[in-house]
């Protein structure tokens, strides 16, 4: 062999062994920065310690949390078992809201005792029935006053009246600004969140309590939305090319928000405006001012129960694609004031149930009679539904810290074993139905129920417990 053959060899040895020298340092500082996950505890500001949040002990703010954290790290917020006083909610600290950083997940419903970091996670957190509903309550707001007046409450406390003592005038525009740029997911899990008053869209942007920007991907879960207004987007907004297919806002409660102007009948998106990308699946939306739900043709809408909203429960903001996609599966759209506006922003829909759908049509959508207990009209009997549209007035936040309203289904229901199959479904929705809103396993029948709450029968035998005012799946006393 010549010398300079074997120069060769040895130089190109070195070099790989270099390059894989490089390579495993890469993949370890990669590896270490996945492990790098900050865990902060955060109490109201009252109650917060001035600690470092690396314990319940040493617990720190949320505005001081939200400072520090980074993508990849989780914030816990401590919650009670009953709000009974405005001292035990996490305000907005400015007209800003609490900006979200990408990544960041924040986490409510714990206990805040010293002593459970590593017993109670986000995994076995204490509820009280539906999935939205924690034993132990975490509550934000954006009424930096703290003067709302919650009960009795309708929607002339909700839309902007134009008077500088009007006690939602303090109020900031938005809850949560999320950025999700990059590519670990930013969430939202386990939190009442209220109060949000956006009135100048030209100011703050568009959207009420949270706002999502960045084409990343987002979770809003486990969460209960309620009095909270923007012009477009009450509850949720979902920027235009915001957002990813595997998005999703799941097993949430959205009451009693508003878009729009007072009784203008026009769906500015109460609820929730998705003109970005995103699901909504196992996801309540009633008794929201001027809307249920607005869509981009990009979003979809999955296994959910939309009722007594006024303006249109379900439509698309543009005008429906070609194509005939369908946008809307497995969904009960009951008890608003319309389906959609126009023939033209109707979205498709599969296995949907409502009272405006042809009785035995071919398209998978059923029939639901407009009564709700008619059982001569294919009645969808929910348990117990709100008598009437829009804002629902017998909530008292205060003395029921979730709805009583309840759209759980009894025997005999259209919507039994009337949805489509799993495997049917949107690939990234077909992980998220395997459970019900109430966590009840899916299907429990032949296939799906139709909406947010899968039936579950009582059997022959079989016992359930009762309590008044009681929300859990009567399979305990204390359920």
């Amino acid at each position: 062999m010549k010398m300079k053959d074997l120069y060769k060899m040895n130089s190109a040895t070195g070099t790989t062994r270099k390059a894989a020298f490089l390579a495993a340092c890469l993949f370890l500082c990669c590896a270490m920065t996945a492990m790098a996950q900050n865990i902060y505890y955060v109490k109201p500001l009252n109650e917060a310690s001035k600690g470092n949040g690396s314990s319940w002990q040493d617990a720190t703010t949320l505005y001081e949390a939200l400072r520090q954290a980074e993508a990849g790290d989780e914030i816990r917020l401590m919650g009670y078992e009953k709000v009974d006083s405005r001292e035990k909610v996490y305000v907005v600290p400015s007209e800003e809201g609490f900006a979200v950083r990408q990544g960041v997940k924040i986490y409510g419903g714990f206990s805040g005792t010293p002593g459970t970091e590593t017993t109670e996670t986000p995994d076995n957190r204490a509820r009280r029935g539906d999935r939205f509903e924690f034993h132990y309550i975490s509550v934000v707001v954006a009424d930096r006053d703290k003067d709302d007046k919650y009960f009795p409450a309708g929607p002339s406390l909700i839309f902007p009246t134009g008077d500088p003592d009007d006690l939602r005038a303090d109020n900031a525009p938005h809850v949560f600004t999320l950025a999700t740029d990059g590519t670990e997911a930013t969430m939202i899990d386990g939190l009442t969140i209220a109060a949000a008053h956006n009135t100048d869209a030209n100011r703050y942007g568009p959207g009420g309590a949270v706002t999502i920007s960045g084409n990343g991907t987002y979770h809003i879960r486990h969460c209960f939305f309620l009095y909270n207004y923007a012009p477009t987007g009450g509850a949720i907004y979902v920027h235009d090319g915001a957002g990813s297919d595997a998005s999703t806002i799941e097993s949430c409660y959205l009451m009693n928000n508003a878009a729009g102007t007072r009784s203008s009948q026009q769906n500015d998106g109460g609820g929730i405006y998705l003109a970005g990308r995103g699901m909504v699946v196992n996801t309540v939306v009633a008794n929201n001012e001027n809307g249920g739900i607005l869509m981009s043709p990009k979003a979809r809408v999955v296994q959910s129960t939309v009722t007594r909203n006024t303006a249109a429960a379900v439509e698309l903001e543009l005008t429906a694609p070609a194509g005939g996609s369908i946008q809307v599966y497995n969904t009960v759209i009951w008890g608003n004031s319309a389906l959609y506006e126009t023939e033209a922003n109707k979205p498709g829909m599969s296995h949907c149930a409502y009272p405006e759908a042809d009785k035995g049509a071919a398209d998978g959508n059923i029939y639901a009679g407009a009564k709700n207990f008619d059982l001569d009209d294919y009645p969808p009997l929910f348990d117990n539904p709100a008598p009437k549209m829009g804002f629902n007035q017998d909530f008292n936040w205060l003395a029921e810290p979730y709805p009583s309203r309840n759209y759980s289904i009894h025997d005999g229901s259209v919507l039994i074993d009337q949805g489509d199959a799993t495997a049917n479904l949107p690939e990234a929705a077909r992980a998220l139905v395997a459970q019900d809103v109430a966590g009840t396993a899916r299907p429990l029948g032949r296939t799906n129920d139709i909406g947010a709450y899968e039936h579950r029968s009582v059997e022959a035998g079989h016992i359930r417990y009762v309590k008044a005012g009681a929300t859990g799946d009567g399979t305990s006393w204390t359920h």
